[in-house]
C-alpha cells in the first residue's frame, strides 16, 4: 500500500532530521514526493519538476544544512500519509500548499539572512 510506503520513508527521514545528515534526508524526501506524483499518475510532471528544478533543489539543501529540518515538514509529510489512507483529495490538495508555502516563506527569509546566495 503506498501509505505505507510514504510512512517507512518518514521513518527514514526522522533519523536524518539532524543538519549533519541533511543530504540522506534529502533523499528519502524526493523519494517520498515522488512517489505522491506517481501515485495520482504525475510521473511526467515529477521528471518535468526535477528537470528543472535547480533553483528549488538549491534552496532546499542550502536551508537543510544551514537550519536543518524543520519538525513541521515532517508533521505535513505524516498529514500527507494520513489524507492517502483517507483518500481525502482535499486534504491531500491543503496540506501539499502549506508545504509548498513553506518553501516559500523560506526564501524569502533567506535571501534577507543570506543575501550573497542570491
Amino acid at each position: 500500500m503506498v501509505a505505507d510506503t510514504m510512512q517507512e520513508l518518514i521513518n527514514k527521514q526522522k533519523k536524518y532530521m539532524d543538519k549533519k545528515y541533511f543530504r540522506e534526508f534529502y533523499f528519502k524526501d524526493n523519494r517520498f514526493h515522488q512517489l505522491i506524483f506517481q501515485t495520482a499518475g504525475e510521473e511526467l510532471s515529477w521528471f518535468t519538476i526535477e528537470e528543472v528544478a535547480s533553483h528549488y533543489n538549491r534552496i532546499r539543501l542550502l536551508y537543510g544544512k544551514m537550519e536543518g529540518v524543520q519538525p513541521s515538514d515532517i508533521d505535513k509529510h505524516v498529514k500527507m500519509v494520513a489524507a492517502t489512507r483517507k483518500r481525502d483529495v482535499e486534504g491531500m490538495r491543503k496540506v501539499v500548499m502549506e508545504h509548498s508555502n513553506t518553501l516559500l516563506d523560506r526564501v524569502q527569509s533567506m535571501s534577507k539572512q543570506y543575501p550573497q546566495f542570491f
